[in-house]
C-alpha cells in the first residue's frame, strides 16, 4: 500500500440496511491494496470526468483514494474527500440503501467528565439550548477540557454532538466521532488506523454505539440515520 502523503479522512460509520451486502472492492474502476493492518483496505477510484467541485475539467483522468474497514457486516469508509463516501456507496449498489449508528455523545462526554481513563476529550462540539438564535452552538478545544473548570461550568448547558479524543498516555490525537457516526481522522501511518481500530472497541463495548435505525421525532431530533441512496 502507498497512500500519497499523511491526510485528513473524513466518512461514516455504515451498514447495508437489508439482507445484501454489496462489495466496495469490486465496484469498477476501484482498485483496492492491502494496508498491511488486518482489516482495513486502501481503495482508489478513478475517474475520466471530476466528481468535486472546482477541480479542472481538462486532466486525463481523476483518483480518489478511500480507507475502508469491514467488520461484521458493517463498516467504516472515509476519504479524503468525506463528501464521496456516498458516491462510492451507490456505485456498489444502485438500489440499497445503508444507515449509520447513534452515537451518544453526550453520554461519552459526560463519563470522561466524570471518570478519566486511557483517553480524554481534546475538542468538543455541541448545542446551546435556550439562547434563541443569539447563541445556537460551541466548540471548544484543549489538551484535556475535563480539567478546565469553565468546561465543567458549560457541560449542564450544552448538548455534545461531536468530539475529539486524545490517548492520555501518548498524547496522539486518536478520531473525531459524531452522534451519527461521523468519523475524522489524520491518517500518518498504519498505527493510525489500529488507533481508529482501538477506539472504536472502545465505543462498542462501553455501550455508546447503537445500530438501529432510528425514525422520527420521537426517537431522534435529527429523525432518520438511514441514507437511502437510490
Amino acid at each position: 500500500m502507498t497512500i500519497p502523503e499523511q491526510m485528513m479522512f473524513s466518512g461514516n460509520l455504515l451498514s447495508w440496511h437489508g439482507k445484501t451486502s454489496p462489495d466496495l472492492k469490486a465496484v469498477p474502476n476501484v482498485t483496492c491494496d492491502a494496508t498491511g493492518v488486518r482489516g482495513w483496505s486502501y481503495l482508489r477510484l478513478r475517474s475520466a470526468s471530476p466528481l468535486l467541485s472546482g477541480e479542472p475539467s481538462d486532466a486525463p483522468h481523476y483518483e480518489y483514494p478511500f480507507l475502508l474497514r469491514e467488520s461484521e457486516g458493517r463498516f467504516l469508509l472515509v476519504s479524503a474527500h468525506g463528501e464521496l463516501v456516498l458516491t462510492l456507496v451507490k456505485r456498489a449498489s444502485e438500489k440499497a440503501a445503508v444507515f449509520s449508528p447513534s452515537v451518544d455523545v453526550p453520554k461519552l462526554t459526560r463519563d470522561l467528565t466524570q471518570t478519566p481513563g486511557s483517553l480524554c476529550l481534546s475538542a468538543l462540539f455541541a448545542r446551546v439550548e435556550g439562547y434563541g438564535n443569539s447563541l445556537r452552538s460551541v466548540s471548544l478545544y484543549g489538551n484535556d477540557l475535563a480539567g478546565a473548570s469553565l468546561f465543567l461550568d458549560l457541560l449542564p448547558r450544552i448538548t455534545p454532538y461531536r468530539v475529539q479524543l486524545r490517548d492520555v498516555r501518548t498524547g496522539q490525537e486518536l478520531l473525531s466521532i459524531g452522534s451519527r457516526g461521523e468519523v475524522f481522522f489524520f491518517f500518518r501511518n498504519q498505527q493510525s488506523m489500529r488507533d481508529v481500530d482501538r477506539t472504536l472497541h472502545f465505543l462498542k463495548v462501553s455501550g455508546y454505539l447503537s445500530w438501529a435505525i432510528l425514525r422520527g421525532e420521537s426517537e431522534s431530533p435529527e429523525g432518520t440515520n438511514e441514507h437511502q441512496i437510490e
